[in-house]
């Protein structure tokens, strides 16, 4: 539908990349006849592969259109190239996992805990998609009896912990909070 509308003038679109810090940032942007500009930016977070590299990060593609912050995949390394890329991971509303290599999957434990650590209950759910097996994957990473269930009891109902949550404004306390935590990552 795009090419049928550029074809006809409707829009035109922008492309292009700048490499910053060794990073390459590419950016697309749309534009409707009447100037105003609909635009969206994407960065390459790991193009790095199973094989261990100190400049390479695993698989993992930032997208922000509107108020959207999408991850297209996220291994091993693409966690720290979006803490470097600025974006607020709390920002982040939506996950899609191509597949279940852990090159393509390894930081989605860390970017589901840290999300949900630093906003606790005041952002809106992290979208996950992907293969049917994610839903699982993410019950035995976050559900009850799952790998991090020591780790989400204890920040959940270990009083300092509680009390740092309710300092970030989490109207939420012990139980009611750790069902927030392992209901708030829901794999579609």
């Amino acid at each position: 539908m795009a090419w049928n509308a550029r074809e006809k003038g409707v829009i035109s679109q922008e492309r292009g990349s700048v490499l910053t810090e060794g990073r390459a940032f590419l950016y697309a942007s749309t534009r409707d006849n009447t100037g105003g500009e609909k635009g969206h930016a994407h960065s390459t977070l790991g193009t790095g592969t199973p094989n261990p590299s100190l400049k390479r990060m695993s698989s993992g593609c930032l997208v922000e259109t509107g108020e959207d912050v999408i991850v297209f995949d996220h291994g091993p390394g693409a966690f720290h190239r979006l803490l470097e890329s600025g974006i607020e991971i709390t920002r982040v509303s939506h996950l899609l996992l191509s597949h279940l290599h852990y090159d393509h999957c390894l930081d989605y434990a860390r970017l589901v805990l840290t999300r949900w650590d630093q906003a606790a209950v005041r952002i809106p759910e992290l979208k996950v998609y992907g293969p049917a097996y994610v839903r699982k994957m993410t019950n035995l990473l976050f559900g009850e009896g799952g790998v991090f269930d020591p780790d989400l009891i204890a920040r959940t109902q270990h009083e300092p912990s509680v009390q740092t949550y309710i300092s970030r404004g989490a109207p939420l306390r012990g139980s009611d909070l750790l069902r927030k935590c392992r209901s708030s990552n829901r794999a579609w």
